[in-house]
């Protein structure tokens, strides 16, 4: 009978898979990958990738997750700006974000197509799960005391479709300019004014 992994193996094997699914993922796409390369990079048996993902799809969104966690963890000095209104700091925190993608491939490699895929493959528990901490992460701006207009799903919902906007508008020279606007916009209508 095959031994189980130790906490600190299986620690150590999730962050793997996370460096070594986010190369795969970037370099070929969420639909080339396969399982074995994904087993195969973390040094683990194929069966054995099935301890801690189920798809390769769950995978894509745990490191989505973390690196959007670690990102908005990154990010939240920005909200603590003194001179700044509200609007200004989640404009600054929404563009900063935009800017870094480059440190976060894998987040910055998402779009209406490869969230449709994961909605598609992945149990309808995983999605809510991912939905609800979109939500979560709200809090940082709550716990800045900003407020928003809108209920936190939609917040959420909003933000996310203009990063998809603006991440497939980057070959685009005006992007600057679009991104510049398109963030404007959503925070003027989204942020409440200070009260």
């Amino acid at each position: 009978m095959p031994r189980g992994f130790t906490e600190i193996e299986k620690e150590r094997i999730i962050t793997i898979l996370r460096e070594e699914g986010q190369k795969l993922f970037v370099a070929r796409g969420i639909k080339k990958v396969t399982i074995d390369e994904l087993a195969s990079a973390a040094h683990i048996a194929k069966g054995s990738f099935y301890s801690f993902y189920q798809t390769k799809e769950e995978l894509f969104l745990d490191i989505s997750t973390y690196y959007q966690q670690k990102l908005f963890n990154d990010l939240e000095p920005i909200l603590s700006f003194d001179n700044c209104s509200d609007k200004k700091k989640v404009f600054l925190f929404l563009k900063t974000a935009l800017e870094k993608l480059t440190e976060y491939p894998l987040l910055g490699m998402v779009n209406s197509e490869i969230i449709e895929l994961l909605y598609r493959k992945l149990p309808q528990e995983k999605v809510d799960a991912e939905l609800k901490s979109d939500i979560l992460r709200l809090e940082i701006f709550e716990n800045h005391k900003i407020r928003f207009n809108y209920p936190h799903p939609i917040v959420a919902k909003v933000f996310q479709k203009a990063t998809i906007a603006c991440i497939q508008n980057q070959s685009d020279s005006d992007n600057s300019i679009i991104t510049d606007i398109l963030l404007q916009s959503i925070v003027e209508k989204v942020v409440k004014d200070y009260e």
